[in-house]
Formats: structure tokens, C-alpha cells, sequence
């Protein structure tokens, strides 16, 4: 495995690729999670939590899940790099940009996510890494981020994932 220098912004170009890596593991949003998620975060609104209301009531026939909970799972939907970055002494979320919740997920969907490196950049405090997916269909999107439903052309979260490193 190759290791390049968390620093070594030069070097760590050679990351940078149009090359999409393999599918993450999937995750299945079941009503219990979804369910834990609303109570922790305090939205319980009925399109999420009451499944005998949005038989009736819902156009999707079936609760969905929170678009903040979609987000949250992407650390757990990993592949493993055919890289390492060494030289850090902590990895920090910077952020996202452009987030959009474009699609509704139903229980029970399985969700997945697959990305490249778009962008490496030098900051007075570290490293910047920028994260672009890829759609099912092998499509680049315009919105970055994704976690997607197995069989569907949907984009259910969408964003540019920041990593920063630093000493």
C-alpha cells in the first residue's frame, strides 16, 4: 500500500483521479433506527415515525428517513483505500458544501456510497481533501456527495465531503 505524507500536497495529487473506487458496504435504514434518530435529534415529525399514518397519508406510502440521518451514516458506508496518510495528528470533518437532500429514503432501503478524490489543497493548518460520488449508473453528478438506493436513479444526499489533517 502506498503512503504519502499528509503534507506532501504534491505528491498526494497523484490521489486526485476522474477513477471512482468500489462500492461501500450497504446499510439497511430500518424503522428502529430512523426511530433512535428522531429521538436523539428531537424531529419526530409523523412522515418518519408513524408507519400506520403514512400508509395513508404519506406519498411515499411508508416513513422515510430523516435526511440528517442519511448524512451521519456515511462514515460507516467505507471502503477500504488502496492508500494511507501518514504524518497527521488528527483528522478533522471540515465540512460539506453544497448539501442537498434531493430524494426521500423509505425503510427499508439499502444505501451505499462510492467516491473519488476530486481535490487536494494546502491550508495554513493542514491539508484539505475533497470527496466526489459517483451515481449507480457510472454518471459523475453536478451535486457531489451520495448515498444511494440499490435500483433507483435518485440522489438522496448530495455534498462535497472536506477532510482536513494536520500536525
Amino acid at each position: 500500500m502506498k503512503q504519502y505524507r499528509f503534507d506532501d500536497v504534491e505528491a498526494l495529487q497523484e490521489l486526485v483521479s476522474t477513477e471512482f473506487g468500489p462500492w461501500s458496504n450497504e446499510l439497511e435504514i430500518t424503522q428502529d433506527l430512523i426511530d433512535r434518530f428522531a429521538e436523539l435529534s428531537g424531529d419526530d415529525y409523523w412522515i418518519h415515525t408513524d408507519p400506520e399514518r403514512c400508509k395513508t397519508q404519506s406519498p411515499f406510502g411508508t416513513t422515510i428517513a430523516h435526511g440528517f440521518l442519511t448524512l451521519i451514516l456515511l462514515p460507516k458506508l467505507k471502503t477500504a483505500p488502496d492508500y494511507e496518510i501518514t504524518g497527521y495528528g488528527n483528522m478533522l470533518n471540515y465540512g460539506s458544501d453544497k448539501l442537498r437532500f434531493t430524494g426521500a429514503v423509505p425503510v427499508g432501503s439499502k444505501i451505499h456510497a462510492r467516491s473519488r478524490v476530486k481535490s487536494i489543497e494546502r491550508l495554513p493548518k493542514g491539508t484539505r481533501f475533497t470527496l466526489e460520488p459517483l451515481d449507480d449508473d457510472g454518471r459523475r453528478e453536478l451535486l457531489r456527495q451520495r448515498a444511494a438506493r440499490r435500483g433507483l436513479q435518485l440522489d438522496d444526499a448530495v455534498l462535497d465531503y472536506l477532510m482536513r489533517r494536520s500536525e
